[in-house]
């Protein structure tokens, strides 16, 4: 039975790992802060040296390490997301030369490509710069973090993977979420001036690219991907570095993503496109910040997330591993509701 070290197994991503992975039948372990009697839990702190670990007792105990454990807050400051992200990602890295632990998977995010100019083609997933400029530390303490898995120079982990979740929403059953986040802030923006919007005359104008895709991925699907790659890895993973995005083949545009909002709220509006070739960004966001209260380090990703190529991950997963927007929307929507009802 392959032995997996799971840091971030506690967060939201993380609770539906944990299923995933107790479905495969791998023996994994979880890294938890808090102190615990269960023998599936490590008590430890990646912010503290080798975690505040007995590393030596590890040594050969584990195939792989799946390193999910992070802090995501756009608005967070610098010095927390480097410590959180970085000093993190670091001490795990440490953990697997030390214990000798030959698989490390490392779940990033797609903020990190947010700092890549736009282009015609799709972003690869081998893309990346930790230079600047970035819209928020949180991506920028990602990329970095991803800077120090591709460049490890010790022994181990021997087989190093880097996966890319796309903008988490709810799962495909019944759309839970535990906070309003992503493209939910839009629909409680529109929530908010519905009354308005039941009045309003004309086209509604809002920011967004015509062309891009926006990858929303399921957290359901997305834990699925992880584990089932984690699985590859650990079973049969190649010596050496690879990355991929865990995003849907098709995302919604910004035109779809509206459109179904509204759907959802009843209203019956034509939406029109704004973005930053026509108006500046930095008037977009704080022009939605001011009318509809949407947040701008929100607005920015809707706006600056490049079209990413996923074409890797779906030879890997097979084209339906995760299902179109269109097909689970009304189950997203749902789950916005019942959080609210319940908040």
């Amino acid at each position: 039975m392959r032995r997996l070290l799971v840091t971030g197994g506690t967060g939201f991503l993380g609770h539906f790992v944990q299923k995933e992975l107790h479905a495969r039948g791998l023996n994994a372990r979880y890294l938890t802060r808090k102190a615990t009697t269960s023998d599936q839990h490590l008590v430890g702190d990646l912010s503290r040296w080798d975690a505040g670990l007995e590393v030596n007792a590890l040594r050969d105990g584990f195939d792989g390490i799946l390193h999910m454990a992070g802090l995501y807050d756009l608005r967070v400051a610098r010095e927390d997301a480097f410590l959180a992200n970085v000093v993190g990602t670091h001490t795990a890295l440490a953990i697997a030369e030390k214990a000798r632990i030959p698989v490390f998977v490392h779940v990033s995010t797609v903020a990190a490509t947010m700092n890549l100019p736009t282009q015609e083609a799709p972003i690869q997933p081998g893309q990346f710069s930790p230079d600047g400029p970035f819209p928020d530390p949180y991506a920028e303490s990602k990329i970095h973090a991803e800077k120090l898995v591709r460049s490890w120079p010790g022994e181990f982990p021997k087989v190093r993977l880097i996966l890319r979740p796309g903008i988490l929403v709810g799962d495909t059953r019944e759309g839970l979420i535990h906070r309003i986040d992503g493209p939910y802030h839009a629909l409680d923006a529109f929530r908010r001036l519905i009354r308005l919007l039941r009045a309003w005359r004309g086209p509604l104008i809002l920011p967004g690219r015509v062309e891009n895709r926006i990858p929303l991925t399921p957290v359901d699907r997305a834990a699925w991907a992880i584990a089932q790659l984690t699985e590859a890895a650990l079973t049969h993973g190649e010596r050496g570095l690879a990355s991929l995005f865990i995003a849907p083949p098709r995302g919604p545009t910004a035109r779809e993503l509206y459109a179904s909002i509204l759907r959802h709220l009843d209203l019956d509006l034509e939406v029109r496109l704004i973005d930053q070739t026509s108006a500046p960004k930095s008037l977009l966001k704080t022009a939605s910040e001011i009318i509809a209260h949407l947040p701008g380090e929100e607005l920015e990703y809707l706006l600056g997330l490049p079209d990413l190529d996923v074409s890797a991950t779906t030879e890997r997963l097979g084209a339906d591993w995760c299902p179109d927007f269109a097909d689970i929307s009304t189950q997203l929507w749902k789950g916005y509701d019942a959080f609210i009802q319940n908040r």
